[in-house]
């Protein structure tokens, strides 16, 4: 038996709230994991302006931040470049008139991911980490209705 995404959502609010903070970032931590590659491959694929290894490497400080190697400081800094970064993909997407297109709207949202990820690990706000895994389930539903021609109430019920 399948559930459909609302009632998905209601059930994973529920068990979110007994998670501890590392089993959270370690929950942002994959999500931003799953993601790069939709990010990675626009820009690549693009005149986009992008540093998909900056991303990585950011994603990469995420789990060295776990061990206490990272300051606070060098982490305000990435998630201040990963602002930047993210305007500029958004910016890019509305100057070239690109709202309407799946991969586009995935590479911004795999990078809003990373940006709520550090977002959560600087200010402890669970909702941040929701934030995140909500960019995934969107693009995983993105790329499901992009496939197939579904009507939205067929696709609610997917």
């Amino acid at each position: 038996m399948f559930m459909n995404l609302k009632k998905f959502n209601k059930r994973f609010i529920a068990g979110f709230d007994h998670l501890s903070f590392d089993q959270r970032l370690d929950l942002g931590l994959n999500v931003c994991k799953k993601l790069f590659f939709d990010y990675e491959v626009y820009i690549k694929s693009t005149n986009c302006s992008g540093d998909p290894d900056f991303i990585m490497d950011a994603i990469g400080a995420l789990s060295h931040n776990k061990a206490k190697v990272v300051t606070s400081g060098m982490m305000e800094s990435i998630y201040e470049m990963l602002e930047m970064h993210l305007q500029s993909l958004e910016t890019y997407v509305v100057k070239h008139h690109l709202e309407d297109d799946v991969n586009a709207n995935c590479a911004c949202r795999a990078l809003e991911a990373v940006v709520e990820t550090y977002y959560f690990l600087l200010n402890d706000e669970p909702q941040s980490v929701c934030n995140a895994v909500s960019c995934l389930f969107t693009n995983t539903y993105q790329k499901v209705l992009a496939n197939k021609a579904m009507s939205n109430d067929e696709s609610d019920n997917h």
